[in-house]
């Protein structure tokens, strides 16, 4: 979050002069997120736990489902009722930044844009932003107000009062954890380099799913190009199904053990960490000085609206 501030204006306003394409960072964002998600799909199946108790998988996926339908509901509401000059879309960009993420609003406003929605990417950014500075500032209160109310539990507490988790990095002469394992013999090639060659190789091939599928969809017509143009701003899930086609595969041919999922994991998070900078500074101030008032009444009644749903759930 602090370097991607940081870059903002660097992005709006010198990288212009020094010839850098716009959209460039966003563009970078885009790829950055399906690259994560392949990472992700790619890890194994984690075990079954037997014997457990609780919500479980359908309460959690109640609870995340809750959250897209009603910021969905409220974004549509306002923007329909208040906003009736403005595209159809805008309000859709609240669950796209305050649940899902930068990545996944640019792409899908991206997409928008080639429907009339001028600056949805844009628009998409700045409302993944302000729903980052909601989980953040927010969230703090949140916790705060939690442990007074005894909502943690003692180990997550114990956890939060690690000095090294507090700080973020290890301390002088602390114990470090391993990260990634080994699958390959140096001498041959690194492991890194083969994990990140495994990711982009499925990248390609969910690219080619893509390029089918819109070739297929173009003999629909104007309506199969913008079913298309849809797919294409929701890459990150073709990428992950391809992954996890892939895997699949990898592991029915017995070679699963080539890959480790603590590598994967750090494929994944160089992306993220990336990816959340570079959206922050990608977003263009110009379509924020055209849109701030709606953005920041919708923001704010959905930032409050999700700090009182979410200990509720």
């Amino acid at each position: 979050l602090t370097a991607g501030f940081l870059l903002l204006p660097v992005d709006n306003y010198l990288h212009p002069t020094m010839g850098y394409a716009g959209n460039g960072l966003g563009d970078l964002v885009y790829h950055l997120l399906n690259i994560s998600f392949i990472s992700m799909s790619l890890r194994s199946s984690p075990p079954k736990v037997k014997g457990h108790k609780g919500g479980g998988v359908l309460g959690m996926s109640t609870g995340i489902l809750l959250g897209y339908s009603t910021q969905a509901l409220l974004g549509l509401g306002l923007t329909l009722f208040f906003l009736p000059k403005v595209h159809p879309a805008f309000g859709l960009h609240l669950p796209l930044g305050f649940a899902l993420g930068p990545g996944q609003a640019y792409a899908i406003g991206k997409g928008w844009e080639g429907m009339g929605f001028e600056g949805g990417a844009s628009v998409g950014l700045t409302f993944a932003a302000l729903g980052y500075l909601w989980a953040c500032f927010g969230g703090v209160i949140l916790i705060n107000i939690g442990l007074r109310k005894g909502w943690v539990n003692p180990e997550v507490v114990a956890m939060m009062k690690n000095k090294e988790i507090l700080r973020g990095t290890v301390s002088r002469g602390g114990e470090k954890p391993v990260g990634a394992r080994l699958t390959t013999d140096s001498e041959a090639i690194d492991s890194f380099s083969f994990h990140i060659a495994a990711v982009l190789v499925v990248y390609f091939l969910s690219f080619l799913l893509l390029k089918g599928l819109t070739f297929l969809l173009g003999f629909a017509g104007k309506v199969g190009m913008e079913l298309a143009t849809n797919f294409w701003g929701i890459n990150f899930i073709f990428s992950a199904i391809t992954a996890i086609f892939v895997r699949r595969l990898i592991d029915l041919a017995k070679v699963g053990h080539t890959l480790d999922d603590d590598s994967l994991t750090r494929v994944s998070g160089f992306p993220v960490d990336f990816m959340v900078a570079g959206a922050l500074a990608a977003i263009s101030l110009v379509f924020v000085g055209r849109y701030w008032f709606p953005i920041l009444v919708m923001s704010t009644l959905c930032g409050l609206m999700v700090t009182i749903t979410v200990p509720w759930v």
